[in-house]
């Protein structure tokens, strides 16, 4: 017999609500699977939003949906894509608020140093064929 895959679901986005997340920032956890470590949230960064140096144990991909955010590697402005492996090591800041939709696996660890750890990539999109 052969195994049958978890339905499909629909998440109702504008039910769940708004929690005070890490770091500070607003979050809403639209999906998640405990087993495996991987999420899907809704982050909202508010105006001069500062994130302490922390590493990825997983890896990260977000779309900025309106604003930008920063770090070390650059800004990632509203429309395009930005991906952290795992092992980056950064610091984060949004000037002007942001919000952001980011897809996990792993979580995150404190650090207090960058060195020769892998660097965000920035995507725009429009720069894709």
């Amino acid at each position: 017999m052969a195994e049958s895959s978890p339905p499909s679901r629909t998440i109702a986005v504008a039910d769940l609500e708004w929690r005070l997340g890490r770091f500070g920032l607003w979050t809403k956890e639209l999906w998640s699977d405990p087993a495996t470590q991987r999420k899907a949230v809704l982050t909202r960064f508010w105006n001069n939003a500062q994130l302490p140096m922390h590493r990825h144990v997983g890896d990260e991909l977000l779309y900025v949906i309106e604003g930008a955010i920063s770090d070390e590697a650059g800004a990632i402005y509203a429309g395009n894509v930005g991906y952290r492996p795992a092992g980056c090591v950064h610091s984060g800041d949004s000037r002007n608020g942001a919000t952001v939709l980011g897809i996990f696996t792993g979580g995150l660890e404190g650090a207090d140093q960058i060195g020769n750890a892998p660097q965000t990539q920035i995507f725009r999109l429009s720069d894709i064929p």
